[in-house]
């Protein structure tokens, strides 16, 4: 008589094991990561596989017919063995495309809380929301339209087609950077610094240089008076009565110290932001948020923000919503109690709501995260209802983010409860994108210019930043509807490829008949999107418009470069040099920003592994087809050069094993190695491309060919060595 099943609630040993526990013979608890490869440190390398345990023992199941064991197979193969079928009314994440030889997926982190029902049914290309480590050990959430979901998604794919790498195997992938935030160690009364006027107005024009576009809060007036107050303040008879002024002072304090923060000329400059960030934060918990304000959504909002440019994302996002929800409290959100308030009144709750609205839309977009400031109708604020004077262009481009993020926002809501649009929906979102591009001022519209510091007008900077985030922000919006698209052909793709390698004719007849021409063209209006972003980002910050902390741009280039990492994977990117330089190009912007910032910093490591896995993988790719096409050709001769010393001719062949033993390299293939390797954006010039010749392939000369044959003009011709060497080098034969 066999023994009843035992209860899941009633087991002492865990129902299943990962995959190191498994070959190890250890125990498992079935937690991802379980404790045993969490003590073997190795946490990266606990996975779940979803194919059921073969038993031996078949008489000891009840017989299943073979009804049961075909419609079994069709579920669990469901979403990864499935045929490309023809995409119709929704595209993208509902249909991948098979491969021969594909294999189920492995459960992943982000897979825990979805049901077994849907994890089978849920498609190789789809992005699912992660549980990341805080600093302190403590899981939060980001959504699947994150960049850090698209990264993790990425790491997969790239895994699956070209092995391990350091991309692929990052240690600190299922942690959330969280960086601490300096602290003075004084109290609010304790704190005492010495700043003249000039220097707190040139530290406020940063703030305002920076946020332009995503804040406007105090206009220059009411600037000029905070700062009068903050010297009575100062002044042994000096006292402020109410408590909006003690609030107006403590937002002074912040504007000033994000301006510090982000200007970050030196250590005094960071110093001094410390000071008067901690000092505005003492302040502004005094009375543990008793009585909401218009002047606690202002503080609350500029607190986010430093916490932002702090790389504390989470916590600047619950300063976020502490500002809604006293917003919301006060009315901000609605219109028609605006109308029966002074001027001056309504015109400050107006721009605190929509500074309060483009922060929250953004940040949580990024982070994937759902906002927490109510929607309004997006008629009821004029867009030029406020225009003031000198502010006319700092007014505007708040406009233009507000209107803009009504649109991202339902991108935002749609993408994450359906996972996926359709061709019809993409093309709506896109073309009220553009409706809204073109009803931009020409003052939003103006190009980047570098000009010298004597030239510049002395809002140069603000505006030129503003009109970046205002453009961003569309790109950005453009690239978030339209990535799924990139990802469905890029994945058809590297399958075709795979595919190619194994029987170039089943793969021509079965892959290629199937691509839908809707999906290339959106996916092609996603990576260039991408590279808009990216170029502007990047004359702006060649032309040293951008300050040395942007903390919203920098997401915005992160995510912009995953996606033309994951444009470059496909062979015919080769014909698309702009895409690469671009890529190169995010990597260089954010290069110049990870000085400030731990969180660029994290972004350019991230890229740079990402650069190193798609070079290995077209490496191995071309060294496929070079090997498939040897089959069938041989080389009888090797070029040999002269050598210009007279000694005795030396074959390449002897050369490179000589340089190989010794350990010695070609300077030249060695400087042109640093060059690629450091991420500089210059190609190969021709006068190095005329010396290539004097390496062989087995040096890499058939790479540097393959990747820039492309790019020259005029064709090599590496028999006429001669030739090359004379008119191109200027070195005479000998």
């Amino acid at each position: 008589m066999t023994r009843p099943k035992v209860r899941a609630e009633d087991r002492k040993r865990s129902a299943r094991a990962c995959g190191a526990c498994k070959a190890s013979k250890k125990r498992c608890d079935s937690k991802l990561p379980c404790s045993t490869c969490v003590k073997k440190g190795a946490p990266n390398l606990c996975n779940f596989s979803t194919l059921r345990r073969q038993y031996p023992f078949a008489a000891a199941r009840p017989a299943r017919s073979i009804e049961s064991f075909a419609s079994s197979a069709s579920s669990s193969t469901q979403g990864t063995l499935r045929p490309l079928a023809p995409r119709g009314q929704s595209i993208g994440l509902q249909t991948p495309p098979s491969y021969p030889g594909s294999e189920a997926r492995p459960v992943c982190p982000e897979d825990r809380h979805v049901s077994s029902k849907d994890r089978d049914a849920s498609p190789s290309t789809a992005q699912f929301p992660r549980m990341l480590l805080s600093a302190t050990g403590e899981k939060v959430y980001v959504g699947n339209t994150a960049a850090i979901s698209f990264l993790e998604f990425l790491r997969k794919l790239l895994k699956r087609h070209a092995g391990s790498s350091r991309f692929t195997e990052a240690q600190k992938s299922h942690m959330m950077l969280e960086a601490a935030v300096q602290s003075t160690g004084l109290s609010a009364v304790e704190v005492e610094v010495e700043v003249d006027r000039a220097h707190k107005l040139a530290l406020i024009q940063c703030f305002f240089d920076v946020s332009n576009g995503f804040l406007y809060l105090f206009t220059e007036e009411q600037v000029s008076r905070l700062l009068d107050m903050s010297t009575l303040e100062q002044s042994p008879l000096g006292t402020l009565t109410t408590c909006a002024e003690q609030e107006n002072l403590v937002a002074l304090d912040l504007m000033i110290a994000i301006g510090a923060r982000c200007r970050g000329q030196d250590e005094a400059d960071l110093h001094l932001s410390a000071i008067y960030f901690s000092r505005a934060q003492q302040k502004a918990f005094k009375d543990m948020l008793h009585d909401p304000s218009i002047g606690m959504v202002i503080n609350f909002v500029l607190m986010a923000f430093y916490m932002f440019c702090a790389c504390r994302r989470n916590t600047g996002l619950m300063y976020l919503g502490v500002a809604s929800k006293a917003a919301t409290v006060l009315g901000l959100h609605l219109v028609e109690l605006h109308k029966t308030l002074p001027p001056e009144t309504r015109s400050l709750r107006m721009r605190a709501w929509k500074s309060l609205r483009i922060l929250d839309l953004i940040c949580n977009a990024i982070l994937g995260r759902p906002n927490s400031s109510p929607d309004v109708r997006l008629g009821g604020y004029e867009a030029g209802g406020d225009i003031e004077g000198p502010s006319i262009h700092r007014i505007l481009s708040l406009n233009a983010n507000f209107e803009s993020c009504s649109i991202l926002e339902a991108i935002s809501l749609k993408l994450t409860k359906e996972n996926t649009f359709s061709v019809e929906t993409t093309e709506a979102f896109l073309q009220s994108l553009r409706d809204w591009a073109r009803a931009l001022p020409e003052e939003l519209r103006q190009g980047i210019r570098k000009e010298h510091s004597a030239v510049q007008g002395p809002g140069h900077r603000e505006v030129t930043i503003g009109n970046i985030h205002v453009a961003c922000t569309y790109y950005f919006s453009v690239l978030l509807v339209t990535r799924q698209f990139l990802v469905s052909n890029i994945t058809a793709s590297l399958q075709r490829q795979k595919a190619r390698s194994r029987n170039p004719e089943e793969a021509t007849s079965s892959l290629v008949r199937n691509q839908d021409q809707k999906v290339l063209e959106l996916s092609h209006v996603c990576v260039d999107a991408a590279k808009l972003m990216v170029q502007t980002c990047h004359l702006a910050a060649n032309s040293d418009l951008l300050l040395g902390n942007m903390c919203i741009l920098q997401a915005w280039i992160f995510a912009a470069g995953l996606v033309l990492g994951l444009f470059l994977l496909d062979q015919s990117a080769a014909l698309y040099s702009d895409a690469r330089i671009a890529f190169v190009s995010s990597r260089e912007v954010l290069k110049i920003l990870s000085r400030l910032s731990p969180q660029a910093e994290r972004y350019f490591e991230i890229l740079s592994f990402f650069s190193e896995a798609i070079d290995s993988y077209q490496d191995n790719l071309n060294h496929a087809c070079r090997q498939s096409s040897s089959s069938y050709l041989e080389q009888i001769l090797r070029p040999t050069l002269p050598s210009y010393d007279g000694d005795a001719l030396q074959t390449q062949s002897d050369r490179s094993s000589n340089d190989l033993a010794s350990g010695c390299i070609n300077p030249i293939v060695e400087q042109l190695t640093t060059r690629v390797d450091s991420g500089g954006a210059t190609l190969l010039p021709q006068e190095f491309l005329a010396v290539l010749p004097d390496v062989s392939d087995e040096l890499g000369y058939q790479l540097f060919w393959d990747e820039y044959t492309l790019e020259c003009a005029t064709q090599l011709d590496v028999a006429n060595t001669d030739f090359l060497l004379t008119e191109w080098v200027g070195i005479e034969p000998g």
